[in-house]
């Protein structure tokens, strides 16, 4: 149980450092872009959508402690399954909706 309340407690407190604004150097793969790439990104939208899958990422990771099935593998399975689904959709709305459309003008 101490385990999962600080994977928790990590994510949220990540997620909080990525959203204020001061922990853009943690976010994969935009650290690493050149100045021309970085200014096709909504810079707020990325750090909502990370902050989001992190908290999103994390609840899932301990939600099999905190419902009393921490000993069932159908519940760390779903727990996986979860995680992987908050994943894939973290990465769809960051190579969607944090992109600006430039065509608009």
């Amino acid at each position: 149980m101490f385990v999962s309340l600080l994977i928790l407690t990590l994510t949220v407190v990540l997620a909080a450092v990525i959203v204020s604004g001061k922990g853009d150097w943690l976010i994969a793969g935009y650290n690493r872009m050149k100045a021309a790439e970085r200014a096709r990104v909504h810079l707020r939208r990325l750090r909502i959508v990370v902050a989001a899958t992190l908290v999103g990422t994390g609840a899932v990771i301990v939600l099999p402690y905190f419902t009393d099935h921490s000993e069932n593998i159908i519940a760390h399975l779903l727990s996986a399954a979860g995680v992987t689904f908050v994943a894939i959709i973290g990465v769809v709305l960051a190579n969607t909706w944090c992109v600006k459309n430039n065509s608009a003008g």
